[in-house]
This record gives structure tokens, sequence and C-alpha cells, in this order.
């Protein structure tokens, strides 16, 4: 049947089937975030990357565990200590970042999908706190609350983790 169409329109056929990958592909990654692509930027960092010089100031005493349920992990008030699940990503160093701000993996920022940019937050693991500031959106990934670049978790010592409890509260906005 293929080989009886006129040329120009196997032409048309070959177009309109390559739009229609191209809006599959779209569609995909916006409802499925980075596992549609096959990626994940989530692992086990290399223990040397870690340096000295950039760690930041880590607060020693993390805060009580204060859990709440996960429908309230999305609104947090100023000052509110809660549990929520943390990744971490970092393989898409230079991207930009839905602030429109390159993507740096040292810096010590994070993802979140409805706080403002800006917005700063304390995160505790494992008896390190770092604060971070929000200038991305995600993780698109269900039952995660907060992505967190590869600085922030090396800071923290959840890298290994990779997914991970961590205790959050909003201390300000820039």
């Amino acid at each position: 049947m293929w080989d009886e169409w006129p040329p120009d329109r196997q032409l048309r056929w070959m177009i309109w089937l390559w739009i229609a990958a191209l809006w599959a592909a779209v569609i995909a990654t916006a409802v499925f975030g980075e596992r549609a692509l096959g990626t994940t930027g989530h692992g086990p960092a290399d223990a040397d990357q870690a340096s000295a010089a950039q760690e930041p100031a880590i607060d020693p005493a993390p805060p009580a565990d204060r859990s709440v349920s996960r429908r309230h992990a999305r609104t947090a008030s100023a000052g509110e200590w809660q549990t929520w699940t943390a990744s971490w990503y970092g393989e898409e160093s230079g991207s930009v970042t839905a602030s429109g701000e390159r993507f740096d993996p040292q810096a010590m920022t994070a993802a979140h999908r409805t706080l403002p940019f800006g917005t700063r937050l304390e995160v505790c693991y494992g008896g390190r706190c770092v604060v971070v500031r929000v200038n991305d959106r995600g993780p698109y990934v269900p039952g995660r609350d907060l992505d967190l670049s590869r600085g922030a978790a090396e800071a923290l010592g959840m890298t290994e983790a990779g997914v991970a409890p961590v205790q959050v509260r909003i201390v300000g906005e820039e």
C-alpha cells in the first residue's frame, strides 16, 4: 500500500509521524519528568568529589523529629519543622533551572514544586544541617518533596542514600 502512494503523500505522512513522535516525547517528559528520558540524576557520588574547602557551615544539632502528614508538606509555614522526602540531582551541570539561572551542582540549591523561587530552607539529615535556596521546580517523582543539588546532598551526607527523609523548615526568602 505504501509503495502505491505518490511521493508527496508519503512525505506528508512521514512529516506527520515525526511531529507525532516529537509531541509524544514532549508529553512523556512533562508527565514523567526525567524518567521518560531514562535518566534520574540520582546515584552514589564519588567520595573524592567532596572538598573540605567547599563544605558549608554545618549545624551539629539537628532538630527533633517532628513528622507531619504528607499533605501538609506542601503548605509549610516559616519556622515550622516538617519531615519531607528528599533526593538529589547534579548531572545536569550548566543547564538552565526553572528560575532562569544556570544550575551549579555544588551550590546550596534545591528544587520544589510550589515554593517561590528564592525561598530559603534549612534542611537536616543525619546530624547535619544546611540552608538551601529554591531555584528550580521538581521533583516530579511521586513521593518526593524536595530535590537537593549535589553540593547540598554531599554536605548533608545523603548522596549514598539517594533518597532519604529530611527535616525541613522555611527560614526566609531572598
